[in-house]
């Protein structure tokens, strides 16, 4: 009987830490390595190009509206829009004729859920442009990037979040145009890389990004993260 319950519970424990290890942390192992990969946008010069519904490539303008989640009386990091709130925005910036919506952090599940929602009931759905934080701790980028391809994929468990237990479940990665990687940088923390972050190499080439000749070490980092963070969502 022993051997019996000691059986269980280390199952159920395999089965816990595999489901939090998958969907509240980055771990992952690629089952499918030789997957062709296939995207919906990508630079082309500088154009942005996509699949339309005919399999075609053709570029495409983005007309854009960021969007905080903020209402009045609040404070933005209180995410008090509901999803109500946010397709109802949507229905009006698609009526004023834009077609992007602009993120400049990690928004709460329920903006993910309402672009889900309006996307698959509207004909032409609103564009996302994913920003992502970078502050002054380029380490924490990577993490938080990561964490922000999770979550557009609707695979991401956040035990603490913006609502408490927040669970990212609504696949909107076919409508993301690209990642806007640490934001707006300070200018004195690309300095600071620069000339006083002595681990940060002069040259990075990897299998996505590599850095251009005579790039800076803040350029370098970019094409680091970057790199990272596209092999992880490939």
């Amino acid at each position: 009987m022993l051997k019996y319950l000691i059986a269980i519970m280390l199952v159920v424990f395999l089965t816990l830490g595999s489901l939090y290890a998958h969907f509240a942390t980055s771990f992952f192992i690629d089952l499918r390595p030789d997957t062709p990969i296939s995207v919906a946008f990508w630079a082309e010069g500088e154009s942005i190009v996509y699949r339309n519904e005919h399999g075609y490539y053709a570029p495409i303008q983005l007309r854009g509206v960021e969007l905080s989640p903020s209402l009045p009386g609040n404070m933005v990091w209180d995410f008090a829009p509901d999803v109500y709130d946010y397709l109802r925005w949507f229905g009006d910036i698609y009526e004023m004729g834009a077609n992007t919506i602009l993120a400049q952090n990690i928004m709460d599940p329920d903006f993910y859920n309402a672009l889900y929602r309006f996307n698959m009931t509207n004909d032409s759905p609103l564009l996302l442009l994913q920003g992502v934080y970078g502050g002054h701790d380029y380490r924490r980028l990577t993490s938080r990037l990561k964490e922000a391809v999770d979550i557009i994929h609707g695979s991401r468990i956040n035990p603490i979040g913006a609502q408490g237990l927040d669970i990212f479940r609504a696949n909107v990665s076919p409508w993301v145009v690209g990642f806007i990687v640490g934001g707006e940088w300070n200018p004195d923390t690309v300095v600071f890389m620069n000339h006083f972050v002595p681990e940060l190499p002069d040259y990075f080439e990897g299998e996505f990004f590599s850095s251009a000749e005579g790039a800076s070490r803040f350029e370098v980092m970019l094409a680091q993260i970057m790199d990272n963070v596209t092999s992880y969502e490939t």
